[in-house]
């Protein structure tokens, strides 16, 4: 099965034949779907799909996360899932601070007069 990173470290999505019984129940309560709809949906890559089966892996694993506290990048789950290799998004802090220049008017495009 895939792998997935959660808080810097790496998980197995866990196999949906070995899913109990009581997984399945709170999964239905918190998406509202039939298993076979999240496994459909896990393997279209959709958001509820994923995010459920990263939340009945970590459960496995022994991390203790709320369903509605788990957080995912989904872009990189998504790479990872593929078998893509994972690039880190850009640091925020080392960005440019430089200020984008401002839109002008190119000669082709007339001007235009202001409407009445």
């Amino acid at each position: 099965m895939a792998t997935f990173k959660y808080e810097d470290v790496d998980y197995e999505f866990a196999d949906p034949d070995s899913w109990t019984t009581l997984e399945c129940i709170k999964l239905e309560a918190h998406t509202g779907k039939k298993p076979r709809e999240i496994i459909q949906e896990f393997l279209q890559w959709d958001a509820i799909g994923v995010h459920s089966f990263a939340w009945v892996s970590l459960r496995r694993a022994g991390v203790d996360v709320a369903w509605d506290e788990l957080q995912l990048p989904l872009a990189a789950t998504l790479m990872s899932l593929r078998g893509e290799p994972v690039t880190e998004p850009p640091d925020p802090s080392t960005a440019s601070t430089a200020k984008p220049k401002a839109a002008r008017r190119t000669r082709s495009a007339p001007a235009r007069s202001p409407k009445k």
